[in-house]
Formats: structure tokens, C-alpha cells, sequence
């Protein structure tokens, strides 16, 4: 069956979920939602909002379902038992809007550890995991997927790039597709914030995952900061006020290396375009947006060689890979770029290039396809 053949106005649940800030995420789905309803399909969304978060930027004519606020973590073990309360007011909440409401399809964002997977016998609505975290190397990946294995759930996935559906057919499941993200840049021409000196940016939340921890301690090793105007610059959700914390370094220590850190910002693709690289020392990725959209902006990438980044990536071509957590290969790598103008014009004039088959009209074509081909419609 032919997805343009289908007469039938798709009803698709989106359900996002997530304790934390997932700011990638977020604007991931709200793409996706967007997509979606551009192309005729009807979108709604359940969420859960966080009270000291930014907004979550949804696209009009999108319905939402909302079940409840987040609060802010708590200490072990209170956290663990509010987690496992969330998911069980959670279930209830989902087991009686899909009772209620005519759904063909949902799509859980792999936020809600197997929960929702029961739903799908009621009503015979097929739901899609989608996986917006890499699986290899990260072991909670490969226990969440033997344990859906184990119990027997119908298993339709989709992962952001190949290795992880390689990965994901070597646990056992044979249902699995590669859909990648696509960029939504939006370069508004609007000044961004002064900024006196050449930079390179590195954009996220300060986790452990992001690696910045790694990135600054680089930074300085490569003492760019005393032979250059270059400055590194971190943008993110509350950096300003966790990532000294984190790294021991008050923020005046942080400035005299030529360090600047900023809270998050609307006007990220700007900030983008007027850097001189990004970097993205991340110890675990799925298909970040900010790097799909960083090389559509034509601005090359350094990055940690992992699933997720090296699978958009290519060293020497359109930015420069180097080993996960291995500061003086990063340090090294970020001199070479700065300083070989002749090599950072070529990653920088193929950074376009390489992200021209990341288009809407070919992410929409590969779900049509996936709906087309493994859902049963009514006509």
C-alpha cells in the first residue's frame, strides 16, 4: 500500500515525556509535529511541562493533552519514588485519553521506560518507539530493549542513525528503521548579543553528558585564549550557574581563560553562524539538532567519534572528529582548525553539502512509508 494512496486523515499521538530539560528533544518533536500537519496529518501531543523550564515550543493546530506539571528532582530515594508514581498517573492518564479519543498511531518519544507498551491491545493502536539516544556503548540502551524483548511486546522502532539500527538489530529486533531528524534553521538576521572576540561555541544543558568538562579543560590546554582573540563560548539552560559548580572554576577564573558562559538563548542559530566552529564533546548522542543544523548554517563541527555524530560527521570533510574524553586529541584538534584557515574554508564550504539529503520532504517520505507499510488503515 502506497502512502499517497491512503484516504485516511492519519490521527497521530505524539507522547513526550521526560524528568529533565531535553531541549534537543523538544524542538526534534516539535519539527516532527510540525511535519506532520503540513502533510495532512492530524497531531496531538501529550507532554508534561516543567514549571522552571522554558516554554516547550509547540506548532499551532496541534493538540495538546497535558498530564500534570513536573517538579524538580528530588533527593534519592524520594526521586526514584516520585519517578515511579509520575508513571503510574501516567499510564492512567494514557490508558483514558486512548479510550476516548480515535488514535491510529502513537508514537512514544522513548521517554517512558516501556509503559506505554500495554497500551497497544487497546483498540489495536500501533505505537512506534522512537529513540532519540544512540544505544551503542550505553548499557542502559541495551537492558531497555531485552527487557521489551523479554516481554513480548510488539516492536516497531525507530532510531535517529544506521549504527544504532544495527545496533538495535543485533539485540534481536527485526522491526527497526532509520528516520534521521532534519534541520528547521532559523537565522533571523536580528543582531545576536555583543560579543567582542573570534569564538567557538558548544551549545546544551551541563550535564555530564555534554562533556563540557572536557571541552574547557581543553580549551585551555590549547592556549589559544593567550595567542588569539579566540574565546570559547558555552550556551546553554542555567551554564552560568551550575557548570562553575561543576568544574571547581568560579567564573572569573572561567573569563580569565577566556571562557564566556551564557543561559539559554532564542537566537541559537546565530550565535551558531557567527562562530567559528562548534563543538561538541559529547560522551553519548542520538542525532543532535543543534549538529545537523550547525552544518546546514555552514558553520564545521569538532565532535566526539561516537554513534550519533560520526554517522553525520566525516572527518577532514565537514568538521574533525576525536577520541571521547581524550582532552589533548580535542586541545590539538581545536589549534588545528583555528589555526589552518586553508582546511577550515573546505570543512566549512562542505558542511552544506553534507546535510543536502536531510530534507522534510525525505524524512516525511521515509514515515509515510514506515505508516504505509507496517499499519493497517481503515479506508
Amino acid at each position: 500500500m502506497n502512502h499517497y494512496d491512503l484516504h485516511h486523515k492519519l490521527q497521530i499521538l505524539m507522547v513526550f515525556y521526560d524528568i529533565d530539560d531535553t531541549a534537543g528533544i523538544q524542538k526534534a518533536i516539535s519539527n516532527l509535529s510540525q511535519l506532520f500537519v503540513d502533510r495532512g496529518y492530524s497531531v496531538s501531543l501529550c507532554l508534561k511541562r516543567r514549571p522552571d523550564h522554558p516554554p516547550f515550543p509547540i506548532p499551532p493546530d496541534i493538540k495538546i493533552y497535558e498530564h500534570g506539571m513536573n517538579e524538580p528532582e528530588s533527593t534519592f530515594p524520594f526521586n526514584i519514588a516520585k519517578k515511579i508514581f509520575i508513571f503510574i498517573r501516567l499510564y492512567i492518564f494514557l490508558s483514558s485519553l486512548l479510550m476516548h479519543h480515535s488514535f491510529d498511531i502513537v508514537i512514544d518519544h522513548g521517554t517512558s521506560l516501556g509503559l506505554l507498551y500495554p497500551f497497544r491491545r487497546l483498540n489495536g493502536i500501533p505505537f512506534i518507539l522512537l529513540r532519540h539516544f544512540s544505544t551503542s556503548g550505553f548499557l542502559y540502551g541495551s537492558f531497555l530493549y531485552n527487557i521489551i524483548s523479554l516481554l513480548g511486546l510488539k516492536k516497531i522502532i525507530v532510531v535517529l542513525s544506521e549504527q544504532s539500527r544495527h545496533d538495535m538489530i543485533k539485540l534481536g529486533f527485526s522491526s527497526v528503521y532509520y528516520i534521521p531528524n532534519y534541520p528547521a534553521v532559523n537565522v533571523s538576521g536580528k543582531p545576536s548579543p555583543p560579543f567582542a572576540y573570534e569564538y567557538i561555541v558548544a551549545i546544551g544543558r551541563p550535564t555530564p553528558q555534554k562533556g563540557f568538562d572536557i571541552l574547557v579543560y581543553s580549551f585551555i590546554k590549547s592556549n589559544l585564549y593567550k595567542e588569539s582573540n579566540l574565546r570559547l563560548l558555552i550556551v546553554g539552560p542555567k551554564v552560568p550557574d551550575l557548570l562553575p559548580a561543576q568544574l571547581t572554576l568560579s567564573n572569573s577564573e572561567l573569563l580569565s581563560k577566556g571562557i564566556h558562559l551564557r543561559d539559554a538563548s532564542r537566537n541559537i542559530s546565530d550565535i551558531i553562524k557567527k562562530s567559528q566552529f562548534l563543538v561538541m564533546p559529547s560522551r553519548y548522542e542520538g542525532m543532535p539538532m543543534v549538529a545537523i543544523e550547525s552544518l546546514a548554517i555552514g558553520t564545521p563541527i569538532i565532535a566526539s567519534d561516537i554513534d550519533g555524530l560520526n554517522s553525520i560527521i566525516s572527518d577532514d570533510y565537514n568538521g574533525l572528529l576525536f577520541p571521547p574524553g581524550n582532552t589533548q586529541a580535542l586541545s590539538d584538534s581545536i589549534r588545528r582548525l583555528y589555526l589552518d584557515r586553508v582546511l577550515y574554508e573546505n570543512l566549512k564550504s562542505n558542511a552544506i553539502k553534507s546535510v543536502k539529503d536531510f530534507t522534510p520532504d525525505k524524512v516525511f517520505d521515509d514515515w509515510a512509508s514506515l505508516f504505509s507499510y507496517n499499519i493497517s488503515l481503515p479506508h
